[in-house]
């Protein structure tokens, strides 16, 4: 959908109580309007896609270019770019970490495409219904989900990334907060908390709002002259944004969280909690079925209890079929020898694992910590 370009002039919000960030480098890049932005801390590579392009530029970190590769699905001013920082499920496909994400919204709803970063090759998509029109979007890692925001309602979708089916949603302007609206904007998770960061063309700040939708707050730019937002990418390995904005510029800033998952926020990474107790992380929510079975798979280095074990056949919803999938797969480990239905992580599958099982299904179905908000 044609947006025209306009600056508008928004309220500068209060500055975060956190330390403020720090401007690396502001560059323009010669090219008209940056609608979106994504960042590979792996392969230190920097995805662009400026309005309506029939290319996404590469960048190296330095923002020299690395070359082109095609722009899959028709061009597009409603759009998004990402990076899958875990595995991730698209339409029954399980695309690899680094894997580059599209999320669109020109068709008038929503589209998640995964592409491969070198050639721009369509590895698996699915559609998004939901209301409104998608211009920013993130895999978020703990949910094996994705985020869609909507300029059009300024409002957060959260989507199965298997079938594009809408799980929740609420607005960018919670009731109390200061007002935010996005037009042209994008959104990212912080890997180290999982909250998701909005920025908006209208206002010189990021809204950091929790997964579930509750403000946090509204962290200024203002001082280090960071303008027109319309693109986040987070570099988690080193606590770093890159934002784009409508004028073709991108800002390389310092000062946010590093390194590492805490899907709990007990002020430990899951990393440090697992190595200290291993049977923490013995399931993995991004998994296909094995040889017709659902099983636990993991470990996958995302503590067990923010991955909604309930969910055991993968379907982003809890209820009897999770129950049945668990028992097929636990009868199937009796008969083989196999332990794909080890529920309490003990090596072996046996009855405490039933038990076990069912304690964590009961807890979802009953929104109990920390299973509140499964799945």
């Amino acid at each position: 959908m044609l947006r025209p370009l306009a600056l508008v002039a928004g309220a500068l919000l209060a500055s975060s109580a956190l330390a403020q960030p720090a401007l690396i480098s502001s560059t323009p890049m010669g090219v008209g309007n940056i609608v979106s932005i994504a960042m590979d801390p792996i392969t230190d590579r920097v995805f662009v896609y400026d309005n309506f392009a029939t290319v996404i530029r590469i960048y190296d970190r330095s923002l020299s270019s690395l070359g082109t590769i095609p722009f899959p699905i028709p061009i597009s001013n409603d759009v998004d770019l990402d990076i899958a920082t875990h595995p991730l499920n698209v339409d029954g496909v399980i695309v690899p970490p680094g894997t580059l994400l599209i999320l669109d919204g020109e068709s008038g709803d929503g589209d998640l495409l995964a592409i491969d970063p070198s050639t721009g090759a369509v590895l698996a998509q699915t559609n998004c219904p939901i209301t409104g029109t998608p211009v920013g979007g993130a895999h978020h890692p703990t949910h094996a989900t994705a985020y869609l925001a909507s300029y059009t309602n300024d409002r957060v979708y959260e989507v199965s990334p298997i079938t594009g089916a809408p799980l929740r949603n609420f607005p960018v302007r919670p009731v109390g907060s200061p007002a935010f609206d996005l037009f042209y904007g994008d959104m990212e998770v912080l890997a180290a908390t999982g909250n998701l960061h909005i920025v908006g063309s209208p206002q010189d700040s990021i809204r950091e709002l929790t997964s579930d939708g509750v403000f946090v707050q509204d962290l200024s730019l203002v001082a280090l002259g960071v303008v027109d937002m319309s693109g986040i990418a987070f570099d988690d390995t080193r606590g770093e944004a890159w934002i784009s904005n409508t004028g073709g510029v991108v800002y390389h800033l310092s000062g946010f969280a590093a390194t590492g998952i805490d899907c709990d926020a007990d002020g430990t990474l899951d990393a440090t909690e697992i190595a200290q107790t291993p049977g923490l992380d013995c399931f993995t929510r991004v998994a296909l079925a094995v040889g017709g079975f659902s099983v636990r798979v993991g470990p996958d280095g995302i503590l067990d209890s923010c991955q909604c074990v309930a969910d055991w056949n993968r379907d982003f919803a809890v209820g009897s079929a999770d129950i049945t999938a668990f028992l097929s797969s636990w009868f199937n480990d009796l008969a083989t020898g196999q332990s794909g239905a080890d529920a309490n992580c003990s090596g072996g599958t046996g009855s405490n694992d039933i038990t076990a099982f069912l304690g964590l299904w009961f807890a979802s179905v009953g929104n109990q910590a920390p299973l509140d908000g499964c799945p």
